[in-house]
């Protein structure tokens, strides 16, 4: 077996307690209980999921995809049944040998369901894999197929695909002249601004149309369009608020489903579900899903941008699609507390053609009095520390003594990370369940850290870095 690394935590299961879980753990019925793979369990996501399962109940087998000398935070994580650290990493030039390894993990441990939270992920790799493991095992990839994969290859893709279902997006052209930029433009009855961009991603400055009919004619004529190599006009709507949304999928039915805004890259805030915004989100999801038909299962991560538009009525708050993913990513952390926990858990597992009813049911009716945990953490904060440790101390503390920033921009970031620190949740912290997060700032990162120093422009390293944060 080509599986190295094997560690079981059965025994230290007896030690640890993870706030909330035990009692679940011990209550659900033997034969109800599932087991569950967990790939790219150092990612948060893939942490996060491992807490979910296991406080539901269920067997947590969990494989770490990246690849060093340090041992992984995720290792520490006293609940997993096996922890296991793979020789191949889950890449195409590897995929035979890892496909083995996943294989006779799956066969071993009797896995029942294999949920993939490994960044960066490779596709095609997973594809394979995922067709091997089906053939010759009952465990169920909790990943689409090749027909949808397609579908969601790239922003340019997904909006066409949208845009075909009637669904609404950011309007998206693939221009071979000078003549069809201007076709769009007049269509447009100056109501919407473009982005024209080279087949390579690089673009002209100027928005399009400009202020005055001139200035649009001369910044057209600088773009050298061809027919043979066409290039992108793409709706421009920078400035105005955006969201992502993420969604579990079974049988081309949405399960669950979270939004947040994104005031910032790194941080994520679950919107209140009752909400206006979120109900709309939730309809334009639960569309889509529809229309990618009943053999679609796996998750979706959609980013949506507000637009406004006139209207008989009024003003008109249209939310557009920007682009559509199927991996899932720190989205997931979203269902925090019991209840998201169900909620993650029970959509998964209806994916499992085996899964019985009572498994579901019988918890939720058992955790009945439980507060809604998830409404409850509505609007708090979603962040990864070593971020805010960076981006709002490190680095306005060297401008503010550069003299790049005043007093004000940088009493404004040390409140912003007090605020997070006292009222947020951090990405990999729980309070049950401590030592992974102490691990990852500790010993994992610092030592990473000087290993990326002393080997700089390794992008194997920073990749791994990248991946253990939102």
């Amino acid at each position: 077996m080509q599986i190295d690394g094997a560690f079981d935590n059965r025994e230290l299961q007896r030690e640890g307690n993870l706030r909330g879980a035990d009692d679940t753990h011990a209550w659900v019925k033997q034969d109800t209980r599932h087991n569950i793979l967990i790939t790219g369990i150092e990612t948060p996501h893939g942490l996060h999921l491992a807490r979910a399962f296991y406080a539901t109940g269920h067997n947590v087998t969990a494989v770490a995809t990246g690849h060093g000398l340090l041992p992984l935070h995720a290792r520490l994580f006293v609940k997993l049944s096996r922890f296991y650290q793979l020789k191949h990493a889950l890449a195409e030039e590897y995929a035979g040998e890892s496909a083995k390894e996943i294989l006779d993990l799956v066969q071993r441990e009797n896995i029942d369901l294999w949920i993939d939270c490994s960044q960066p992920r490779h596709s095609s790799y997973l594809r394979h894999t995922k067709a091997v493991v089906e053939r010759r095992s009952r465990c169920l990839a909790f990943f689409p197929n090749d027909k949808h994969t397609d579908l969601f290859a790239g922003p340019d893709a997904f909006l066409g695909y949208a845009g075909s279902r009637g669904l609404p997006s950011l309007d998206n052209y693939r221009v071979g002249s000078r003549a069809e930029i201007h076709n769009v433009l007049n269509n447009s009855q100056g109501k919407k601004r473009y982005k024209l961009t080279r087949p390579d991603g690089t673009g002209i400055k100027p928005v399009l149309p400009r202020r005055t009919l001139s200035q649009t004619y001369h910044a057209v004529s600088q773009a050298k369009v061809q027919k043979d190599s066409p290039w992108q006009l793409r709706q421009y709507v920078e400035g105005q608020e955006r969201y992502t949304t993420v969604g579990i999928v079974v049988g081309g039915h949405l399960r669950a489903f979270a939004a947040s805004p994104l005031p910032a890259p790194k941080y994520l805030c679950l919107l209140p579900p009752l909400s206006a915004t979120s109900k709309a989100l939730r309809s334009y999801v639960e569309a889509l899903c529809a229309s990618l038909g009943d053999d679609f299962t796996g998750h979706t991560i959609i980013d949506f941008v507000t637009d406004e538009a006139s209207s008989l009525t009024g003003v008109e708050r249209l939310h557009l699609s920007v682009d559509g993913r199927l991996e899932p990513d720190a989205s997931l952390l979203l269902f925090q507390g019991l209840q998201g926990y169900l909620v993650l858990t029970q959509s998964y597992l209806a994916a499992v053609a085996s899964v019985a009813n009572s498994t579901v049911s019988e918890t939720a009716e058992h955790y009945e009095g439980a507060d809604n945990t998830n409404e409850v953490l509505a609007g708090r904060v979603i962040y990864s520390l070593g971020y805010d440790l960076s981006q709002l101390a490190i680095l306005p503390v060297q401008n503010f003594l550069s003299l790049k920033i005043g007093i004000v921009r940088l009493f404004g970031s040390l409140f912003t990370l007090a605020s997070h620190l006292l009222d947020g949740q951090e990405c990999v912290y729980h309070f049950g369940d401590p030592l992974p997060f102490w691990w990852l700032y500790q010993v994992y990162l610092p030592l990473s850290l000087v290993q990326s120093a002393l080997q700089p422009g390794s992008r194997r390293n920073t990749s791994r870095l990248q991946a253990l944060t939102i």
